[in-house]
This record gives structure tokens, C-alpha cells and sequence, in this order.
């Protein structure tokens, strides 16, 4: 008797990575070391083949290693994925430094999502990522373009106390809607000493959240952060559900 095929699982979110070559060299990054060039396109394409399986609206998030050193795949990447399945969602996540008028063009052209990597006011972004100046460059770009855009922050033992300035810095830089935070993981370059203790998490929330509400007074539309957004939606849940596309399967 023939083995039952197994129905396949309908991808709801994918992230591709580019590439694993970087122009920074962040000082918790998870690879220990920058590594090699772009991911071949058969195999980008190949990915996204998957997805004329279903047009059920979906995620795809372009990452890297930096992945506007890898332009020319991610154009054929966004324009193929939208071929494949119209509802697909298209979103990258870059340090900006390299982010330029042309660049630009084609991102929002393709509603394409942007997300820019930076860590704190320029000098904790510098002490971890480097180049503050242009990643500010491209937030002022991305003004200049009415484009909004969402900031992503990892949350170090020397960064994290100094969110409260982050989030008063990025409310009056108008293309921020919303802040997301992530602690950082203690794998390649990072090592547990940069790991945020309990004590600061729970100082950093409780700050967080009166200079959240003493920009949100002030400021229009309000800044967000993903974390407390998440906890706002949850509380109307019946029943808890699992967090990521992962724990579901999707």
C-alpha cells in the first residue's frame, strides 16, 4: 500500500536571507564572523514557489547579513513573489546605510515594508552597530517620502536603560510608528555578559511605558511598541494562542 502523501503545510510567513555579507559588524551579531555572499537565486525562487500552492495572504521578510548589499536578487525576489501569490506581503529589515533614492523607488513601488535596525540614540547605536549616521540619513529619506517605517532595537545589558531617550529620539523623527525590541541572543558574538539581567528588564518596561504615554500625549499618530501592542491585543483572548507563525506550523 502506497505511503499517505502528507498535505503540504500552507507557509504563511518566510524569511529569506539574502545574503550573509554585512557592511556593519554589530557586536552581538549571531554569526561569529562575517560570512559569505548571496544565496543563489534558483534556490530564492525555488522558495517562493511554494507559495502558488494557496493564495492565503502571507508574510515574506527579505533579512540578511545585510541585504541591500544584495540588490539585484532582492528586486527578482519581490517581483517574482508577487507573481506567485498577489496577497504576499513583502517586508525588509536593513541597517539603512545603504538605503539611497533609487533603492527606494523601487521599494515603494512594490509596497514593499521597511524596517530599519537600529539600536538606541547614536552613540549606544554606534557602540553596538555603528554608522548612526547613516541609518539616520535613511530615517530622514524615508520622511522625505512620507514612508513609515518600524525601527527594530536589540536589547543589550549596556542598551537597554537607555530606551527612554530611544523612544523620546525616534517621536519626533515623523517616518517611526513603531519601535520593536528584541533581547539579544547569546550565540556567535554574543555572550551571555550581554544579556539583559531580570532587574533591568523590569525597570526598562516600567519606564518604557510612562515615556510612552508622555510622547503618546504630545504625539500624532502615537509611537507603538510591538511588545506592548501584543500585550493590549492579548487581553481580550479567550484562550492563550501560540506567540509565532512557528508554534502553529505556518
Amino acid at each position: 500500500m502506497a505511503e499517505p502523501t502528507a498535505t503540504p503545510i500552507p507557509i504563511r510567513f518566510l524569511v529569506l536571507m539574502l545574503t550573509g555579507a554585512c557592511n556593519l559588524r554589530c557586536r552581538y551579531c549571531f554569526a561569529s564572523a562575517v560570512t559569505g555572499g548571496a544565496m543563489a537565486r534558483t534556490t530564492a525562487l525555488q522558495a517562493l514557489d511554494r507559495l502558488a500552492a494557496h493564495d492565503l495572504p502571507m508574510v515574506i521578510e527579505l533579512a540578511g547579513g545585510e541585504p541591500l548589499l544584495a540588490f539585484d536578487l532582492l528586486k527578482d525576489v519581490v517581483t517574482y513573489a508577487q507573481t506567485v501569490n498577489p496577497q504576499a506581503q513583502v517586508a525588509l529589515q536593513t541597517n539603512g546605510t545603504l538605503l539611497d533614492e533609487d533603492k527606494l523607488a523601487f521599494l515603494i513601488k512594490h509596497r514593499v515594508g521597511i524596517g530599519i535596525s537600529m539600536d538606541g540614540i547614536p552613540a549606544v547605536n554606534n557602540a553596538q552597530r555603528g554608522d548612526s549616521i547613516g541609518t539616520l540619513r535613511a530615517l530622514k529619506l524615508l520622511e522625505a517620502y512620507q514612508q513609515g517605517v518600524n525601527v527594530m532595537a536589540v536589547l543589550t545589558y549596556a542598551s537597554i536603560m537607555h530606551i527612554d531617550e530611544f523612544l523620546v529620539m525616534c517621536a519626533v523623527l515623523p517616518a517611526v510608528r513603531t519601535v520593536n525590541l528584541d533581547i539579544v541572543r547569546p550565540t556567535g558574538r554574543a555572550g551571555w555578559d550581554r544579556v539583559p539581567t531580570e532587574e533591568q528588564i523590569t525597570q526598562m518596561v516600567a519606564e518604557m511605558l510612562e515615556t510612552l504615554a508622555f510622547i503618546n500625549a504630545r504625539r500624532f499618530p502615537p509611537l507603538k511598541v510591538r511588545e506592548v501592542e501584543h500585550v493590549i491585543r492579548r487581553q481580550a483572548d479567550v484562550q492563550t494562542r501560540p506567540y509565532c507563525h512557528a508554534a502553529e506550523g505556518r
